[in-house]
């Protein structure tokens, strides 16, 4: 970030702001500060989005709590930046609300009041790559990675002139409008997508007579093991993901410290169907039927492994374990306490009915819903790829844009320069007040 364009200045975010702007952290909210009642909401990070306010939180306190605490009041127009993943060093601009509002520590508000600095400028210029990758190289932590405002003010910018500033904007909101428009029409194909799987699986699973899965076993259901992930441990162990996403490659498989003595009744194989009995009250219950080699890893506490008999294919009971109607049963079956993921137990899993169609014609449904699916994956597949592309035109795109290659230079701009010379001299002349901040 030493080279610029010409006309451009190298700055730091101090730098920009003006005698009425704020470069300070949140504010210090607990919990006892807090009033779900309360006219002043707390901003946390959760609302701050990569170049979007999320507005995800419900967090508020009284306004005198908000003055006796010596809160920062935000304004529409603020730049928010996340000092904490994920991911690190986010940035949006706050929209303004009903309600007055603060925000938490752990959120750094910039405010440059100056009418050479655009803010939206700079909020893309803080989510650029180049940008985050200097963020990524000053943050500290252990087990909670953040950059403190110190470091956040060292970080170096390269600053256009203003006016380049606004074609830049332009720029880039143009260009990322056109991929908001191809996003959302590759989302829709997504969800039509899902639909026509969904409704393979079930007009394969309906109209035959219904059985409990416990009529349909050939030993009794088993949960797996929990081990804990080790680096230096030699025994493999499936995801929870490996059956969410019916993917039970390595990418799904973890090393454990297990004893083998332990655990080896709990080796999959070719056949095995596996029923998550703990997740999301989405998910809870997914199944999927591992096809993978002898003794490739084990499975951790979170599934129940089902060996059906010679009544049912295992490709079959799996299409019946995966339809519509067994995937509401296992959601409304499945408890659990507020705030904690729901649970079925083996009980619930072999109550579940199942249809039962002639073995032929199981084989024959089972062949249909296999090669119709996989024409819908391919698609799915494309979609996601189109997806991934267009994630990395976005950052291209801000690469461009913040390296001078994204909009033309014009010799008859003000350089830089003067702009961060005309912010000293104001600042000299009406000096801002000092508060104190957070690192």
């Amino acid at each position: 970030m030493n080279a610029v364009p010409k006309g451009w200045t190298l700055a730091r975010i101090s730098d920009l702001i003006g005698s009425k702007g704020l470069f300070a952290d949140g504010d210090w909210v607990e919990s006892k500060d807090q009033d779900p009642d309360g006219e002043v909401r707390l901003i946390q990070l959760a609302d701050v989005g990569d170049g979007e306010f999320r507005d995800r939180s419900s967090r508020f306190l009284r306004p005198d709590q908000a003055e006796r605490l010596g809160c920062t009041f935000l304004r529409e127009g603020d730049l928010l930046v996340a000092r904490m993943p994920d991911p690190l060093g986010r940035a949006c601009i706050y929209p303004g609300g009903k309600l007055r509002a603060v925000t938490a520590v752990d959120v750094c508000i910039i405010r440059p009041a100056n009418d050479q600095i655009d803010n939206r400028w700079l909020m893309w210029f803080l989510n650029a790559p180049q940008f985050r990758r200097e963020v990524l190289a000053h943050q500290a932590g252990t087990t909670r990675k953040r950059i403190s405002r110190k470091n956040l003010a060292a970080l170096p910018l390269p600053v256009p002139p203003f006016h380049e500033q606004n074609r830049i904007v332009a720029a880039i909101e143009e260009q990322f409008s056109r991929l908001d428009a191809v996003e959302r029409l590759l989302a829709s194909a997504r969800r039509r997508l899902d639909l026509l799987s969904t409704a393979i699986i079930d007009s394969a699973a309906e109209g035959f007579p219904l059985k409990q899965l416990g009529e349909l076993i050939r030993e009794p259901l088993r949960n797996g093991h929990s081990a804990k992930r080790s680096s230096v441990g030699n025994l493999p162990v499936f995801t929870l993901t490996a059956v969410t996403k019916r993917d039970f490659s390595e990418r799904n498989t973890k090393l454990t410290d297990a004893d083998p003595h332990r655990v080896k009744a709990l080796w999959a194989e070719p056949g095995d169907i596996f029923v998550e009995r703990s997740n999301t009250p989405e998910l809870v219950g997914t199944a999927a039927l591992y096809v993978g080699p002898s003794k490739h890893a084990i499975f951790p506490d979170l599934l129940i492994r089902v060996r059906v008999g010679s009544e049912i294919l295992p490709e079959y009971a799996e299409i019946g374990l995966r339809s519509t109607r067994v995937r509401r049963y296992f959601q409304r079956a499945a408890k659990g306490i507020a705030g904690s993921m729901p649970k079925v137990d083996q009980d619930t899993v072999l109550a579940v009915e199942l249809p039962i169609p002639p073995i032929n014609d199981q084989r024959h449904l089972v062949t249909q819903v296999a090669r119709n699916l996989s024409v819908l994956t391919s698609l799915s597949t494309a979609v996601d790829h189109a997806l991934v592309r267009s994630t990395r035109l976005r950052r291209s795109i801000l690469d461009w844009a913040f390296s001078g290659q994204l909009v033309p230079q014009e010799p008859s701009d003000e350089p830089a320069t003067k702009l961060l010379t005309q912010i000293v001299t104001e600042r000299s002349t009406f000096p801002s007040r000092r508060r104190k901040t957070y690192e």
